[in-house]
Parts: structure tokens; sequence; C-alpha cells
């Protein structure tokens, strides 16, 4: 997933009737403190941004897939109501079996993903190295994997 994915969502949303209305570019583009916002974040890496991809670009399946495994791990840590339309921003428990797996998938993901720059000149995607030879993760990886809910998560 990349800058440029998000970029050509706006590019290809375009018209009377958008499909991702919501999304500016602000979301993508944003300096400073607002990098910060929450809300910034969740509406840039929502369900309705995936499904945006999907739609405008089908062979983007794994991209939407990755959108909708972070859309679902934060309605579940984000969950402030005992019951809410979305199953998984029920409080955690309602639904278990779906907020456990919700859980597991960002699992997953955080601890395969790879932080990449593409090449601006070849189109070529160049791993980062970190500067701090023995950190293997980024800050927000680490994060994000030890989370309070984590202890919940049946050994597998």
């Amino acid at each position: 997933m990349t800058k440029t994915d998000f970029e050509a969502i706006l590019q290809a949303d375009v018209g009377e009737f958008r499909i991702h209305h919501k999304l500016k570019d602000i979301h993508i583009n944003c300096r400073g403190s607002n990098r910060q916002r929450v809300r910034t974040a969740a509406l840039l890496l929502s369900r309705a941004t995936a499904e945006a991809l999907t739609f405008l670009f089908p062979n983007k399946e794994r991209q939407s897939k990755m959108l909708l495994t972070v859309n679902d791990w934060f309605n579940t840590m984000n969950s402030c109501r005992i019951t809410d339309q979305v199953k998984l921003r029920c409080a955690f428990g309602i639904h278990l079996d779906e907020q456990l797996e919700a859980l597991r998938k960002m699992d997953s993901l955080i601890k395969t993903m790879k932080i990449c720059k593409i090449d601006k000149t070849t189109g070529t995607v160049i791993p980062v190295v970190l500067k701090i030879q023995y950190c293997s993760k980024f800050p927000m990886q680490n994060g994000i994997a030890m989370n309070k809910a984590r202890p919940m998560l049946p050994v597998m």
C-alpha cells in the first residue's frame, strides 16, 4: 500500500457522484501535527476507502484487505458503547469471536509488514533501512503489537 494508491482513488473518484466523498487531499498530504490526528488516519484507513479501492481498481485486492484489517482492528480497539450497529464497535466480548479475529489479523499484519519507499525516478520499491541497527520494527509496529488487548488473544 503506497501513497499513490490513495492518490489514485482521489484522481479516479471525480464527478458529481463520488464513491468516497469524504476522502480529500488533506487526508493524504497532511503536514505537521495533523499527521497525528486519529480522525484523519481512521478515515484514510477505513472500510469506505477499502471499498472505493476495490471498486475503482479490482486488481488491488491485497491492499483493500489490508485496509479492512486496519479498520476492523481500529473499531475493536476504539469501542466505546455496549452495543453499536457495527459489531466490532460493540463493547469487547459482545461479539468476542469476530473481535478476536480482528485482533489476530492485525497482529499478523504488523508482524509481517514491511515499510518501503518508492524510488521516484525508477518506480522501484526500496525497503526502509532503520537507522538503529538493533531495532527490527518501527515504533508504531511495536506499539500496536504490545497493545492492551494482546494478552486476551489465545496462544495459537
